[in-house]
């Protein structure tokens, strides 16, 4: 019996020592947690050598454009967008700041940045549901890490994910910015059509694009027979198109189609068998929406 006390009070121990440890960082006030996450976020934004690619959507009546920031700890940023002239950069402020969580803010105007949030949109990007295109000047941070960051919009709540551009330190950063944004105007001109087919074996589903706006229309039929049209937003990047959400077809999911030079044919990001093709309807179905066949 001694000894069976003995070794229940030993393990009231361990677990009382465990719990303390374990439960410490519970034990911190809430705004000293806060500006631990600030600390770490700052860290995060401003880790990339040459800035990060952020893939900007808002209303998603419109598909998603590419900005490219670099995040400097003294509070600018300094910021390309592909709207605008490759080699065009603007320096603006940026701060962190706590709101349900931290908030990375653009607090200062810039036209290359704020293009996205202004209401009145000078492209004709003018939603159903916002003026304008219906981007953001207030992200909240859901991740941060030197490979990527992931943000809401604080009003329209657009999934923003920003990825490091290359770590090369022998390019001038302002070279790289402009081939890159060089790089997507190349592959927007080459692989954007007003149609596609995308195929899997002998499924086909015909998509019909406004390469404006950068949203595919398609045709789906639900389990009666009825056909609803849906439509898929997209970016633009230097490797290919990518959905902002994960495309479902047939039995599959579908995140994008790489870039081939010169072809006429796009591999699905992830080698599974499906391709997107581009192709010219005949004359008398040009006003006819896409819908499965086999």
């Amino acid at each position: 019996v001694v000894k069976k006390l003995l070794k229940a009070t030993l393990l009231l121990a361990a677990l009382t020592v465990y719990t303390s440890c374990s439960d410490d960082n519970d034990l911190k006030d809430p705004s000293e947690r806060l500006s631990e996450a600030m600390a770490q976020y700052t860290d995060a934004l401003t880790s990339a050598p040459n800035g990060w690619a952020v893939t900007m959507y808002g209303d998603l009546d419109f598909g998603g454009f590419n900005l490219l920031c670099k995040f400097e700890k003294d509070g600018t940023v300094t910021v390309a967008n592909e709207r605008f002239a490759a080699d065009t950069t603007a320096v603006t402020h940026y701060k962190l700041e706590q709101s349900s969580g931290v908030v990375l803010s653009f607090d200062e105007y810039c036209e290359l940045f704020h293009y996205f949030a202004d209401p009145l949109n000078t492209d004709g990007f003018n939603s159903q549901t916002e003026n304008g295109f219906g981007g953001d000047l207030e992200f909240r941070i859901i991740s941060a890490s030197a490979d990527s960051v992931v943000m809401r919009g604080k009003k329209h709540n657009a999934k923003i994910k920003i990825t490091p551009l290359t770590a090369d330190t022998t390019t001038p950063m302002t070279t790289i910015w402009t081939n890159y944004l060089n790089d997507v105007a190349k592959v927007a001109k080459a692989m954007q059509k007003g149609s596609y087919h995308m195929i899997q074996g002998t499924d086909t589903l015909q998509l019909k694009a406004n390469r404006t706006n950068r949203v595919f229309t398609y045709l789906e039929e639900d389990s009666v027979g009825n056909r609803m049209k849906k439509t898929a937003s997209y970016i633009i990047t230097p490797k290919g198109i990518t959905f902002y959400e994960p495309f479902i077809f047939g039995d599959k999911v579908v995140k994008g189609f790489n870039y081939a030079d010169g072809s006429e044919k796009y591999e699905q990001d992830g080698n599974y068998g499906i391709t997107l093709e581009k192709f010219t309807p005949a004359l008398n179905q040009q006003l006819v929406d896409g819908a499965w066949t086999t």
